[in-house]
Formats: structure tokens, sequence, C-alpha cells
């Protein structure tokens, strides 16, 4: 019996260190969204992020940048892939009330901090799980979210 007890709790801390092992290293990333309607079925959406923060980048200054797609039941709606002048908003068209916002960290090649050294560094594409955004109960509140790494 002491064996049997023994051995449920060795493999019971077995699968939480696998457990913790599988989440660790994962980046998190703070996001504020709004969402503000524009016309009868067109909408910004706005995103305040920390990307960056603690390397003190501001935002037309940081190698990198978020990006997004905005999806309704895989059709993408609206955008924003990298400009010379970074951006924080994009443009969605759809008569639907939930979106799917997929958001990704990419190499912002016009920074004036981009050097080969950084590109080489940061030219891994960052995926994060999608969140759900609905845009007809949840226009003009401040929703905040932590993306964890796909």
């Amino acid at each position: 019996m002491k064996g049997v007890l023994g051995l449920l709790l060795l493999l019971s801390l077995i699968s939480c260190n696998r457990t913790t092992r599988a989440t660790e290293g994962k980046r998190k990333l703070k996001l504020k969204i709004e969402v503000i309607p524009e016309d009868d079925s067109s909408y910004s959406i706005n995103w305040i992020d920390t990307l960056g923060h603690s390397n003190s980048y501001t935002t037309l200054d940081r190698p990198i940048e978020l990006w997004c797609l905005f999806k309704v039941d895989n059709d993408t709606v609206g955008y924003y892939k990298g400009l010379s002048s970074p951006r924080h908003f994009a443009y969605i068209t759809t008569k639907d009330s939930i979106i799917q916002a997929e958001f990704m960290i990419e190499p912002n090649i016009f920074s004036q901090r981009m050097t080969e050294e950084i590109l080489n560094k940061n030219s891994k594409i960052i995926m994060f799980n999608p969140v759900d955004i609905n845009i007809k109960k949840d226009i003009r509140k401040k929703l905040e979210f932590v993306l964890t790494e796909k």
C-alpha cells in the first residue's frame, strides 16, 4: 500500500513538473483594446501594448512591433501589418458581433534602432493565442488582455 502511494505521489510530481516546463519561457504581453464605431458596420480598433517597455523603447523607435489580424469565421475583416510609422490601430468591417484578434510580434525594419544583430535576434515571429472581442457589447470599453505566446 505504501509503495502504491509513493508511486502515485512520484507520478503526480513528474506530471506537475512537465506542465510547468511546457509553459516556461512563454512570452506574455499586456494589451488594452478599445473598439470605436465608425459607420454602420465599420469600426476602428485601438490598442496600447507593453512591447519593448522593459528595454525603454518608445512606440516609434522599437525594433519590434505588434501586428494583428482580425477574423470572423477564418475570414480576415481587418489587419495591421507594419508601416514605416508604427500604429496602434486598425479598421475592420463586419456585421458580426464577435471577432477573433490574433496578435504577433514582428521585426520593425524601419526602426532607427534596427541593426543586423537585432534583426537576427528578433527575426523569429512570435504568435500569441487569439482572443475574442465582442464588438457590439464592448463598444468604447477599455478591454484588458494578457496575451500568451502559442
